[in-house]
């Protein structure tokens, strides 16, 4: 499977990554009931950066996004992150291959 690959400036916030989740067969994740949670971790580092909350949009179309927050991707480089949902039955379902690119804001030294 092919990574997600999201492209964005280093340290901008308060913009939304925007997901739609879909089954293998390409059919549309219903969120009713579920809580979703973004996590990050920086290429280089063997910790989790941050793990943030995300809106379900319309939940039987799988649609959802993250409101990156200032400190998210303070430093340029690359990011891997995967979205956790957990179902009101305690069921997990993680989507995982997203790369995230924060580019350097200019001027680059």
């Amino acid at each position: 499977m092919n990574p997600t690959t999201l492209n964005i400036v280093q340290s901008d916030s308060l913009y939304n990554l925007n997901f739609t989740l879909q089954n293998n067969a390409g059919v549309a994740i219903n969120l009713s009931g579920a809580t979703l949670a973004l996590k990050v971790q920086k290429q280089e580092e063997a910790a989790i950066k941050f793990t943030g909350a995300m809106v379900i949009d319309v939940a039987a179309s799988g649609t959802c996004h993250y409101i990156v927050q200032p400190t998210d991707f303070d430093e340029e480089g690359q990011y891997y992150a995967e979205i956790v949902i957990t179902f009101a039955s305690t069921e997990v379902l993680t989507f995982p291959n997203i790369l995230i690119i924060a580019a350097p804001k200019l001027p680059i030294q």
